[in-house]
């Protein structure tokens, strides 16, 4: 017989689980920041050219970037970010951002983005795309650098999103060219499951699941989340790193029925802890 888990051990393995979903985000970069003996914030002048190249006149006193991701004009103060609307699909929290540049009586809206890598990074664009590298569903909101935002081409772009993302984002496309009569429908699953060897199903991906898998996995995360796990800890506990595609599953295959906000701001009490550990482990005896 398995003997019962302290409840402190438990309560410091939820406390590390929970400290691991926020790797790669500002909390940690300003640590390493502070750890390695550099400043928490630093400034510099938004160069001539990118005036010029956004059409506004070069002012005599330039605004300057952080490399937080802050833009601040030239009396000092920290221009105001808002969310783009881009994604649609996402809260606003999670979004590209956007400040407002003026000079010679003329405004022009900049991505914060851009603004950051033309002050901290010598390259020129060159038509390369910008990539958001922070792990975490907000990381389009973290335009730090070097941490935050890189230069990348299309391809590495693209890679950065979460691979069920860039799936459904294709299962998406091939059903709208399906209803417009220009697709020839879904191809076959050709690639094995990762759990071949236990469930013997196809994948359209390489490294994923079958559909049997998922359907599975979206009902053992709505028990985790009915027993009050986070829902970015549940993602990682599958091995997702996209939230949203984990709420997707255990609602449409689990039942579950508590809202998407809810999910992901929730928290296990006590009680609920130990129940956890007792979902993991049936979990576990079955784990796809």
């Amino acid at each position: 017989m398995t003997a019962p888990v302290p409840a402190t051990s438990l309560m410091q393995a939820v406390t590390q689980a929970e400290a691991a979903t926020e790797a790669e985000c500002p909390e940690t970069w300003l640590a390493r920041r502070l750890a390695a003996g550099k400043p928490a914030e630093s400034w510099v002048p938004v160069p001539a050219w990118y005036y010029e190249s956004v059409g506004l006149p070069v002012p005599a006193v330039p605004h300057q970037g952080s490399d937080q991701g802050r833009i601040r004009n030239p009396a000092g103060h920290v221009l105001s970010a808002r969310p783009n609307g881009r994604p649609k699909e996402l809260p606003a929290e999670e979004q590209y951002r956007l400040a407002n540049l003026c000079t010679g009586g003329k405004k022009v809206t900049v991505p914060v983005h851009h603004v950051t890598l033309a002050c901290f990074c010598p390259e020129d664009r060159a038509g390369r795309d910008t990539r958001h590298l922070g792990q975490g569903s907000a990381n389009r909101a973290w335009n730090w650098y070097p941490e935050g935002v890189a230069y990348g081409t299309p391809e590495e772009n693209a890679s950065d999103k979460a691979p069920e993302a860039r799936v459904a984002a294709a299962r998406t496309a091939r059903a709208a060219q399906m209803a417009a009569g220009i697709g020839m429908g879904a191809p076959p699953p050709t690639h094995e499951c990762v759990n071949h060897a236990r469930c013997g199903g196809k994948a359209l991906n390489k490294g994923r699941r079958c559909d049997a898998c998922v359907a599975q996995v979206g009902v053992d995360a709505a028990a985790l989340l009915n027993a009050g796990m986070r829902l970015q800890d549940v993602a990682e506990y599958f091995g997702y790193t996209a939230d949203k595609w984990t709420y997707t599953i255990a609602v449409e295959h689990g039942g579950y029925s508590g809202s998407h906000a809810q999910a992901r701001t929730q928290r296990p009490t006590p009680w609920q802890r130990i129940k956890l550990v007792q979902v993991k482990r049936r979990i576990k005896r079955g784990k796809r």
